[in-house]
């Protein structure tokens, strides 16, 4: 444990800040993700396309909080002469000890915790469209056995389904 100067201090307090907004955000995505399984589900269009375009109004959020982050972190790392690629938070909770470094530990514990339910609920939405996407193939082949391969199309007359790519982009 090392001393903390007003400098770190305050940062620390800043990270915390921004950590309880990370905390919020994966809990809400982790919101998403179950309305978004339910949604398809119950096939609601209405309901889906509003919480595709909130998702991606979340995604931004967390991009500025993952930037603000990083300034902090790097920040402190500068302070307190850390040498690595970047200071983890529970490097951070060692060296500066004492309620800070405690609440550093607790916040990173619920971050650990809240985005293992995030990836659950998003694995779950997957495998859901993946099955859902099988079913259909299997129901098109046995409607129309001895044609082609059925192909999708848009207004414009692309081609929509590209059998190389995954059905939802798995990136969290």
């Amino acid at each position: 444990m090392i001393s903390t100067g007003p400098n770190i201090e305050g940062l620390v307090k800043q990270l915390l800040g921004v950590l309880d907004e990370e905390v919020g955000l994966l809990i809400l995505r982790e919101s998403q993700l179950a309305r978004l399984r339910a949604a398809i589900l119950e096939r609601d269009d209405s309901v889906l396309e509003r919480l595709l375009e909130e998702m991606e109004e979340v995604q931004q959020r967390q991009a500025m909080t993952d930037v603000r982050l990083e300034k902090i972190r790097k920040a402190l790392g500068d302070l307190l002469v850390y040498e690595g690629s970047g200071m983890q938070l529970s490097d951070l909770a060692e060296r500066v000890g004492g309620d800070l470094g405690l609440a550093v530990s607790q916040r990173r514990r619920q971050i650990v915790s809240l985005l293992g339910k995030a990836r659950k609920q998003q694995l779950e939405t997957t495998l859901l469209l993946y099955e859902s996407s099988r079913i259909n193939r299997l129901i098109l082949s046995t409607l129309f056995p001895q044609s082609e391969a059925v192909v999708t199309y848009n207004q414009d007359g692309e081609d929509l389904w590209r059998s190389d790519r995954g059905l939802i982009n798995s990136e969290m």
